[in-house]
């Protein structure tokens, strides 16, 4: 059903009983089509996908050229050398180190404000030690001290690439992040 929500998030509607009487005729041994119609469709049904995950792509391209050429003007936006920019909502207060456990609250959303998910909402943090965070995390985090809250916007290459994360994130869509750090635990307090 995961390939059916891709293709459904890509524009090519299945009829799921259909979808799922071939799974069941073909578990059964009932084959109703020769496999030269078989992969005639299978060839129709991908390109269609193709095509479709294309348009996906420009549209969320264009997206991002239109967000990002406002962002950029944002007072206090600044870029990273990983790539994406940002800006700081909250420094905080008290420096980081290396091998404290640091607890962050992150919302993750798209460039058209659609929430693909927000931590705060679900009552959750994430805590480990700064290089226990992907690079990109590691670099946001690095911005802020105890307490801050960043807001990032990462291009596709940095975050779900062009296939995206099928139905929740389109196919090269940009990704804004908003990281809050929840609590620094100092090395000395671990042990």
């Amino acid at each position: 059903m995961t390939i059916h929500k891709e293709n459904q998030s890509l524009g090519q509607d299945m009829d799921k009983k259909a979808y799922l009487a071939g799974i069941t005729d073909a578990i059964e041994g009932h084959i109703l089509l020769s496999p030269t119609e078989l992969h005639t469709a299978l060839i129709a049904s991908d390109s269609a996908v193709a095509k479709n995950r294309d348009a996906k792509k420009k549209e969320q391209a264009q997206l991002a050229k239109t967000f990002l050429a406002n962002w950029s003007k944002q007072k206090g936006v600044m870029s990273d050398s990983l790539g994406y920019s940002y800006k700081i909502n909250y420094l905080g207060q008290g420096k980081i180190k290396a091998t404290d456990m640091i607890s962050i609250v992150v919302k993750e959303s798209l460039l058209d404000g659609t929430v693909v998910s927000d931590m705060d909402l679900q009552n959750k943090s994430l805590t480990l030690p700064l290089e226990g965070y992907p690079p990109l995390f590691q670099s946001a985090i690095s911005h802020l001290q105890n307490h801050g809250e960043i807001t990032f916007i990462v291009p596709p290459e940095l975050a779900y690439g062009d296939e995206g994360y099928a139905p929740a994130v389109p196919p090269g869509a940009s990704i804004m992040y908003t990281l809050r750090i929840a609590d620094v635990i100092a090395a000395t307090a671990n042990k």
